[in-house]
């Protein structure tokens, strides 16, 4: 079985959910504060597996850098970590590989990381944990050249068939339908109003009404990247 803790989740602020299974543990998305909602658990940063990016946007990718400068120090300073930690994006990656490495990281990070790019039902195991990317239709209307990066969703599955979904942002699709079909949890985007279908259209967002019809394919949901009353 999957333990699902959603760390936070606003739309425009920070996005990061932990996943979590006998055989060790994912980080999905790393926005802000990532490293802080971990810490406040009192989080075993021994047991992470890996980071799963769904796309490059700053609200899911900008406490990247700061956890891993803080699992440099961390792994330093108490135990040296052997085992390696992939970082999973989506091809083709933009920006997030330079993170890792001088001079942006200013000192090289004194443990084994895997940058993995994945496409569309390119499917990755990493420990207990069988994950099959997915497409998502994230594309911003108006936006120059089209998203950052690629945009991906992920199914992922345990030894035992317990399957949980991750959405990722997106507007309704039949990949995520398919995926969400019969999932035991699906995590789903709920970014807009229903009175503002035409700007989740041109965000690539969904509609609270939206995400519910894909949530209801699965036997559980959890509905997530909620906009602030700030942007409302």
């Amino acid at each position: 079985m999957i333990k699902v803790d959603v760390l936070y989740s606003v739309m425009g602020v920070a996005t990061q959910a932990l996943l979590s299974h006998e055989s060790g543990d994912l980080l999905v998305d790393a926005g802000d504060g990532v490293t802080r909602d971990l810490i406040e658990r009192r989080y075993d940063f021994y047991r992470l597996r890996a980071i799963l990016l769904t796309h490059e946007d700053f609200d899911h990718v900008s406490g990247l850098y700061s956890l891993l400068n803080f699992l440099k120090n961390f792994y330093h300073h108490r135990r040296e970590r052997s085992e390696v930690l992939a970082i999973v994006v989506p091809k083709p990656v933009h920006h997030i590989h330079l993170m890792t490495l001088p001079p942006l990281m200013y000192s090289e990070l004194g443990f084994p990381i895997k940058l993995l790019e994945v496409s569309h039902g390119e499917i990755v195991s990493i420990g207990g944990f069988r994950i099959r990317p997915f497409s998502v239709d994230h594309q911003k209307l108006g936006r120059p050249g089209g998203p950052v990066g690629g945009n991906l969703g992920y199914s992922i599955m345990d030894g035992e068939g317990f399957r949980v979904v991750l959405s990722g942002d997106t507007r309704p699709c039949k990949e995520l339908e398919r995926e969400a079909d019969g999932a035991d949890i699906a995590v789903v985007e709920a970014s807009a109003r229903d009175q503002d279908m035409q700007k989740a259209i041109e965000q690539g967002h969904m509609t609270k009404s939206e995400a519910e019809r894909i949530g209801r394919r699965a036997k559980r949901a959890v509905y997530i990247h909620q906009r602030p009353e700030w942007f409302v």
